[in-house]
């Protein structure tokens, strides 16, 4: 504790000079990283040990990942805007990524916590301060530097990289799912966990199109008596509804809480293609699915038109399935599809 005393003044100082304006890392970006910090069997570990140190301090183990995902966030956006203004170059990363993420480890919260629950040393924490990375901060340097190098965008063309663990029966959206992931257009329910086989209500879809084609309202606000200005997504559904985009179910409802259906999520994409002036209804007349005759007259001209562009495919046995509720695969594989048709 003498040493935390003398450390504040030098840690508030160092914060001051390392804080990062927002840059284009993104959450996928940090997740990554993260990851492979938790593989390692003992940074964190060791800072979770001091539970009950952390309950007189109100911190808990999410804090803890919080501001180490706070401190990978802002090695990255520094990095990169270094890379920007041609100090960081590909000869240098080595030598930057390591005086950027000491000043940044030691300027960030989570050494605080280390000091104050001695779950490291103070001579670990001091080495920090003195510009060294201590043996037991290695696992977070070395997973930043694993990484940065794609990230940053040195070498081939960056790709998105599968970070979530729960894809091995949904191998045919995984691309689609990291890519969207890496844009900030959709989230999994845990760092690595995306929960493809779960179903997509009506708001959730409208927040992801929303995001995805940077959609603003208009002057006008529906009101829809399911939709309060207290719900996460209020600002979403009024926009798209503002813009025509989503109707409503009728009675003056949104249907929150409902899970969208396929050919709902068609009507939706073709009329942001539609607004965009990237699409045109299709001259035929069916969509050449097993079920088409299944599919709601309101919604016949988005899936033959979709059908038509590819954006939307038929399973197996060449049926849309056009009342069965969407997965979050089968709508972040739909989505990305939509994406990349608009901004090709």
């Amino acid at each position: 504790m003498r040493l935390l005393k003398k450390c504040i003044p030098v840690l508030l100082l160092v914060l001051s000079l390392f804080t990062a304006t927002a840059a284009a890392i993104s959450n996928a970006d940090t997740v990554r990283v993260f990851k492979k910090v938790c593989e390692d069997p003992a940074f964190l570990p060791q800072l979770y040990s001091a539970v009950p140190l952390y309950e007189e301090l109100g911190v808990t183990n999410a804090s803890v990942n919080a501001k180490f995902k706070e401190t990978i966030h802002t090695v990255l956006t520094i990095a990169e805007a270094e890379k920007a203004n041609g100090s960081l170059i590909e000869s240098n990363l080595k030598s930057r990524l390591k005086t950027i993420t000491i000043n940044t480890a030691a300027s960030m919260e989570a050494v605080y916590i280390a000091l104050c629950t001695d779950a490291f040393s103070e001579e670990t924490v001091a080495s920090l301060l003195d510009g060294n990375i201590p043996l037991e901060f290695e696992p977070l340097y070395n997973a930043i530097a694993s990484e940065a190098y794609i990230i940053l965008g040195f070498g081939k063309d960056r790709e998105p990289t599968h970070v979530f663990d729960d894809l091995e029966h949904h191998l045919w959206a995984e691309k689609a799912i990291a890519y969207l992931f890496d844009k900030d257009i959709l989230n999994g329910v845990s760092d690595f966990s995306f929960m493809p086989a779960a179903n997509v209500t009506r708001e959730q879809f409208a927040k992801m199109m929303c995001v995805a084609f940077n959609i603003e309202a208009s002057a006008e606000k529906p009101v829809f008596s399911d939709v309060r200005e207290t719900d996460w997504f209020y600002p979403y559904v009024t926009t798209m509804a503002s813009r025509k985009l989503i109707l409503g179910i009728g009675d003056g409802m949104f249907g929150s809480g409902r899970n969208i259906t396929r050919q709902d999520m068609a009507v939706l994409m073709f009329r942001i293609g539609e607004m965009l002036g990237v699409m045109d209804q299709s001259s035929l007349r069916t969509s050449g699915f097993e079920d088409d005759r299944y599919i709601a007259s309101y919604a016949k001209t988005a899936v033959v038109t979709l059908k038509e562009l590819g954006i939307i495919n038929g399973n197996e046995l060449n049926c849309f399935n056009p009342t069965m509720t969407a997965t979050r695969a089968e709508a972040a594989q739909m989505l990305y599809n939509c994406y990349q048709y608009v901004n090709k």
